[in-house]
């Protein structure tokens, strides 16, 4: 009877030791680099590159004119670049869960060589059901947007209000 209760004590240990290893695990895609959409990158390591570098100036400048959600896109104006393919949005993955919940996404331009027009104006577009998923809808949520080229950031809030910090 003794071995009964041993089994049934080293089973049920092992049991425990298990389920906590499998819920302590990361998901594998939680650190890699993907490509939600043509112009939108999730990745936390770009992320925080992208911040890092508008300290040194080696980007492409550029500003954030105007940023404004319809529906479940993101609109952003800026001036300056070369073309809409040229900039892309890196969102760094997580989902703030305050209430409401933060979105925080950086702003690049990588202009492939090509000589680009201070004065050119472009609006982008974001989808962001491809960030936010079945978590709600999007105009719950506030997006913070960091211009990647210089110490530019603006926050969307759920009313449509637009903070900005230079």
């Amino acid at each position: 009877m003794n071995n009964i209760y041993s089994f049934l004590r080293i089973s049920f240990s092992l049991c425990m030791l298990f389920a906590v290893l499998v819920a302590c695990e990361k998901k594998g895609d939680e650190q890699q680099d993907v490509l939600l959409d043509d112009n939108l990158l999730r990745s936390e390591t770009a992320y925080q590159k992208v911040l890092n570098s508008r300290q040194t100036g080696e980007n492409a400048a550029f500003a954030i004119q105007e940023v404004k959600r319809q529906d479940d896109s993101l609109f952003i104006r800026v001036l300056g670049g070369c073309s809409e393919e040229s900039y892309k949005i890196i969102w760094n993955g997580a989902i703030a869960e305050s209430h409401p919940g933060q979105v925080y996404l950086a702003l690049t331009h990588e202009p492939a060589h090509d000589i680009c027009q201070p004065s050119a104006e472009f609006l982008l577009k974001i989808n962001l059901r491809k960030i936010i998923g079945k978590a709600g809808s999007p105009e719950d949520f506030i997006f913070h947007l960091a211009n990647g080229s210089l110490k530019q950031n603006k926050s969307l809030y759920p009313d449509g209000t637009v903070s900005s910090e230079e």
